[in-house]
């Protein structure tokens, strides 16, 4: 609540959770993000380009979240290492 009692609003086009899904993504975020740095920098030797492509990578991710949470490190090792391929060429 802010200080004159209003209730914060939900951003316009963002749904708010309740749990689930988005939850398990969260608890595991740290760790893929990890995962798709160190793919995309022994591509790249590259800190920000790396990150980025983490990024990017785990944005894609959360899309399709139901279907590869099984393999969720080697997806995202995979999307983050041809993002690198992709920007190294």
């Amino acid at each position: 609540m802010c200080a004159s009692g209003c209730e914060p609003r939900q951003p316009v086009g963002v749904s708010s959770r309740s749990g689930g899904v988005a939850d398990d993504f969260d608890d595991r975020f740290d760790d893929l993000f990890g995962v798709g740095y160190r793919a995309a920098f022994a591509v790249l030797g590259d800190r920000t380009a790396a990150e980025d492509c983490s990024s990017e990578s785990l944005a894609r991710a959360l899309l399709r979240w139901p279907t590869i949470r099984g393999y969720a490190p080697a997806c995202v090792a995979r999307v983050s290492t041809n993002l690198a391929l992709d920007v190294a060429k």
